[in-house]
């Protein structure tokens, strides 16, 4: 069996988080594992709280979960703190992790800034050259690359731009933003949902459809990576 660790946030209503991700493994035969940046008071209305780890405490599960159980891929989300994307970034380096999959989680659903500014900085030296795949969503797209996606066009230029500032290597990059309405794209009660596959050598676009009210985007970022 394979085994699967995500590093985030936990979610106390199970609909984002590291207890969405736990759901998915399962769901998907694989051993899931988890490591927890921060706790967050949050439900389907909004986020109310956030307490994240003291110094320290994320690389120590990291290091339980390594030195007992490898994981064969890790999937890493909310990162709230420098001192967190830090040691997330140190541990994977010194375990040499494989198949990471890095959700920037930048704002909630609800709105909520989840990650600081010095942060965000810190994610795109240090963890984002670490990740085999990338998955933001439109407005954390804009945030990595500095422009406005309104359309399919500028979601390649946004790829582009991250691609090129932040990998070294030649690595496929699962590069996909969501929106619930592009241009020409119609929406009923359904979310509109554009991935978009950006390499050195590609560029695909796939079309999908997703229930409105589903938080999570874990089930199709596995499906998807498996193309």
């Amino acid at each position: 069996m394979k085994k699967v660790l995500t590093i985030a946030g936990s979610d106390c209503s199970g609909g984002a988080g590291i207890q969405a991700d736990l759901k998915t493994f399962a769901a998907h035969g694989v051993y899931g594992m988890s490591v927890i940046t921060s706790l967050t008071a949050q439900n389907t209305t909004g986020v109310y709280g956030i307490m994240n780890c003291k110094k320290g405490f994320t690389a120590s599960q990291i290091d339980a979960v390594f030195e007992d159980i490898r994981p064969d891929a890790v999937k890493i989300g909310m990162v709230s703190e420098p001192y967190i994307v830090e040691e997330i970034a140190e541990e994977l380096r010194k375990y040499k992790a494989v198949n990471i999959v890095l959700d920037p989680v930048m704002v909630s659903t609800s709105g909520k800034k989840l990650i600081t500014k010095e942060a965000e900085e810190v994610l795109i030296k240090k963890l984002m050259p670490l990740a085999t795949v990338i998955t933001p969503n439109i407005p954390e797209a804009e945030s990595l690359s500095g422009i406005t996606i309104n359309d399919r066009y500028d979601m390649e230029k946004a790829a582009e731009i991250i691609w090129k500032g932040s990998f070294q290597s030649d690595y496929f990059i699962c590069k996909w933003v969501t929106k619930s309405q592009l241009p020409g794209m119609e929406r009923s009660s359904f979310e509109a949902v554009i991935p978009i596959i950006y390499s050195a050598f590609r560029i695909l676009f796939f079309f999908a459809v997703t229930h409105f009210q589903t938080r999570s985007r874990a089930c199709l970022k596995k499906a998807f990576c498996k193309m």
